[in-house]
């Protein structure tokens, strides 16, 4: 029929010794990947240090340009919220930021990788201009280009204000 056979979801997702990131990963057995946590993590180091140094080519250079990031909170009456912000919103926060003032670090990474998807679910804390502004949960997906390379597709998270 010339359509793909779709794998049978498996239940064999085995831990991985620690490869000196700190992330927790979990892989297929069968998977050909050569990909590990580590390669994963760098992207993502790479995406928070094109903040750091308000650098908008080396947010391009991991980003996919169709990437979505997505803010998850409440309203003011306690209601799920959500705010979506394209690729380009940020590459224009990058354009006229300074070196410092966006400062995001993140913390207990937990990678999970199959074949060419990775998930990263990590704490983060965001400061601007060396004041908390807000600190919580996020989830980043991210794919494998031809080459090696992992490019972040999604990014959702969520935030806390509190201080």
């Amino acid at each position: 029929s010339g359509m793909a056979a779709v794998p049978e979801p498996k239940d064999d997702l085995v831990p991985v010794e620690d490869d000196g990131t700190g992330a927790s990963t979990y892989h297929d057995e069968e998977s050909s990947s050569e990909a590990t946590a580590g390669d994963v993590m760098e992207a993502v180091l790479a995406l928070f240090t094109s903040f750091y140094n308000a650098d908008p080519a080396a947010f391009s250079a991991v980003v996919d340009k169709d990437a979505r990031f997505v803010r998850t909170g409440f309203t003011d009456d306690g209601e799920p919220d959500v705010v979506s912000y394209p690729y380009s919103y940020f590459l224009e926060q990058l354009k006229k930021g300074t070196k410092g003032a966006f400062d995001e670090k993140f913390s207990q990474p937990m990678v999970n990788l199959c074949d060419n998807l990775a998930h990263v679910w990590c704490q983060y804390t965001f400061t601007f201009n060396k004041q908390l502004k807000h600190k919580g949960v996020k989830s980043i997906q991210l794919r494998r280009a031809p080459g090696g390379n992992w490019i972040i597709v999604n990014v959702a998270d969520t935030v806390d204000n509190t201080q």
